[in-house]
């Protein structure tokens, strides 16, 4: 009787270490928030005169979030690890980011009225987050978001003189894909066994996008911070 209740024993602590964290497995999750982007610019300049769209410019948007990974509580391999937790997703973020809309006017050195206008955007972001992370509590998970980031950056310049010369109005567009890294922190909260409530918010700062074309020689450096408010299923 001794040596069954002490297999007993053994077997329900060695079930208890091979036991995963709540939130280990597959999951999924849909996400509502926005994001507010900033883009640094330098450069852009009208001819012969002080008109300028040069500094940073900053809008906000209303985006989605759409998350699929895997999560494990490596306490399942090491009882020294148990609580610390690694997740891995692909992401993708819902909607384009606004990333800015400068103007500017003024006299020009022949006394002719000039006029800059910006409009930046991203859109297509996407990007692949590794999520080291501590569970609190069997329900609640709290992590650091490490991310590779991947952006379409379009960006539209508008010219006007009040000269009438057709050739002082008009725009050019440029567009170029932008990678870049991500940073922040998050956390999960379970509902149900397989629910569960998720915060996540990120900064990511993109590499500079520059062009030399057609007359304009100019930088552009984007960077944003998001924030979401998610619903998961753990599979």
């Amino acid at each position: 009787m001794k040596k069954i209740i002490l297999a007993s024993a053994l077997a329900a602590l060695a079930g208890s270490a091979l036991a995963g964290g709540a939130f280990d497995g597959p999951f999924v999750q849909l996400g509502i928030g926005g994001s507010a982007t900033s883009t640094k610019t330098s450069g852009i300049t009208a001819d012969n005169s002080a008109v300028s769209l040069d500094g940073t410019s900053t809008q906000g948007s209303v985006n989605g979030l759409v998350t699929a990974g895997y999560s494990k509580d490596f306490g399942a391999f090491n009882e020294s690890l148990k609580g610390f937790n690694l997740a891995a997703n692909l992401f993708y973020v819902i909607g384009e980011q606004k990333a800015g809309n400068p103007s500017s006017g003024g006299l020009d050195g022949w006394g002719d009225t000039r006029g800059l206008s910006g409009n930046y955007k991203l859109q297509n972001t996407w990007g692949i987050s590794v999520e080291p992370g501590w569970n609190f509590t069997e329900s609640t998970l709290g992590f650091v978001k490490l991310a590779w980031v991947n952006t379409y950056s379009k960006t539209t310049i508008n010219y006007s003189n009040s000269d009438g010369n057709p050739g002082g109005n008009g725009s050019q567009t440029f567009s170029k894909t932008l990678n870049g890294f991500g940073y922040g922190i998050g956390l999960k909260q379970l509902i149900t066994k397989e629910i569960y409530a998720g915060v996540d918010l990120m900064g990511v700062t993109y590499n500079s996008n520059k062009y030399s074309e057609e007359g304009l020689n100019a930088s552009f450096k984007p960077t944003q911070f998001m924030g979401f408010v998610s619903v998961g299923y753990k599979f």
